[in-house]
Parts: C-alpha cells; sequence; structure tokens
C-alpha cells in the first residue's frame, strides 16, 4: 500500500485534502492510494508530501496506525500487536 503524508501524519485523501482521521475506499473522503510508486512521488513533490509504502500483511486502521502483528513464539497460535506510526515507513 502506497499513500502520501504530510509532516503532521495526515493522510491525503481522494479528494486532495489532508486528513487526520479517514477511512479507506472510493469515496472522495477516504485514504489515496496508489499503485504506482512514481506517481505517488511525483504528486508528493507538488504537495510537499512525504511517500509511504506500507508492506503487505500490515494494516492501517482509519486514525492512522499501522498495527504489525507478530506471532508469539512460545505459543503457537497466538499474535502479539506492535503498533507503530507511518513516517517510519518512508521511502
Amino acid at each position: 500500500m502506497i499513500l502520501i503524508i504530510n509532516q503532521n501524519g495526515d493522510r491525503l485523501c481522494n479528494d486532495s485534502r489532508w486528513r487526520t482521521f479517514a477511512m479507506f475506499g472510493s469515496v472522495k473522503g477516504c485514504v489515496k492510494q496508489y499503485k504506482s510508486l512514481s506517481h505517488a512521488q511525483l504528486r508528493a513533490e507538488h504537495i510537499d508530501g512525504i511517500v509511504v509504502r506500507v508492506p503487505d500483511g500490515i494494516s492501517v486502521e482509519a486514525g492512522g496506525t499501522v498495527i504489525e502483528a507478530i506471532p508469539c513464539v512460545d505459543k503457537p497460535g497466538y499474535v502479539n500487536f506492535k503498533h507503530r506510526k507511518l513516517i517510519e515507513f518512508q521511502i
């Protein structure tokens, strides 16, 4: 998943506005997801944004918190969750 954020951690939405809390989808108020890294970098240059690539298997909440599920070594089937910031995945 490729997104554009600003220095405050707000995400760029489909209607070209910065939002702190936004869902994912195709509606104008939802977070804009890019398929192409080069297109995201060009857009980020024009609006002074930061390109972020979140790896597969890691989810992003509507509030911008990144959740990584880490399997427990000593208890098979259990998972530990690690919360991270979007800025950590900056390209």
